[in-house]
């Protein structure tokens, strides 16, 4: 992305921000409260548009584009809060995204055979294959983080971009959280936004920190901790 600014009345979100990630990266995107990283995740899905500057993925220019066709070219999200089908197993879930995100009703009178051995896959990768038939809604949080990771997984992204994938999640999930990103990042590139540094310690990482919208500071997660001028960000200091 090059000098991307987007502002909502007189709020500046987003101010000129540069950002590049390599294909195959695992990256980190850190920063205090109203640093614009939830907006840039707006940006890059299509459901806000920039005032100015670039999106590009894969060669290709995203900016303008809709949620559908940005979707289409290999970007998927996960939001912060899980939005799993709670009335849906587990599986159901999984096969309900892997068609593309019909709805219900468009699933229950497909006539083709819903996906299998892609499904199977997901359900192994996110560890919930014992769970598969139970409804969505009996799963603990973390389960339900777990699943919704495995929806956008089901959609064969490109791209993966988790808002704060750990929230509300006890350390022992916390942990699973962190292999279970450590293995999807072996098939695609992976953005995630964090606030718990630990965890980003255990994924070993690449750190991008936002303030006001734009780069603060960039590096491995050690040296990141370190930054006086991160340490003031997140203290609410002025920065110099």
């Amino acid at each position: 992305m090059h000098s991307l600014r987007k502002s909502f009345g007189g709020l500046t979100a987003i101010d000129g921000l540069s950002l590049n990630v390599d294909e195959g990266e695992l990256r980190c995107v850190i920063g205090p409260n109203g640093a614009g990283k939830t907006t840039l995740f707006g940006l890059i899905c299509g459901y806000v548009q920039p005032d100015s500057g670039r999106i590009v993925f894969d060669g290709q220019t995203l900016s303008g584009l809709s949620v559908q066709q940005i979707s289409r070219r290999g970007i998927g999200r996960k939001f912060q809060s899980p939005t799993v089908f709670g009335d849906l197993s587990a599986v159901e879930n999984l096969q309900v995204a892997a068609r593309g995100g019909f709805s219900l009703r468009e699933l229950a009178f497909s006539q083709a055979d819903p996906p299998g051995e892609m499904v199977e896959e997901v359900l192994e990768t996110i560890e919930l294959g014992e769970k598969r038939n139970l409804p969505a809604q009996s799963l603990s949080h973390g389960e339900k983080q777990w699943l919704e990771i495995g929806m956008v997984l089901a959609s064969r992204p490109r791209l993966l971009l988790l808002d704060e994938p750990t929230a509300g999640m006890t350390p022992m999930e916390t942990h699973k959280t962190a292999e279970l990103i450590r293995r999807v990042t072996r098939q695609m590139t992976t953005v995630v936004i964090e606030h718990d540094l630990k965890f980003i310690r255990e994924i070993g990482t690449t750190v991008t920190v936002l303030y006001y919208g734009a780069v603060l500071a960039e590096g491995p997660i050690d040296a990141i901790a370190q930054d006086q001028k991160v340490r003031q960000a997140y203290l609410g200091t002025k920065v110099l």
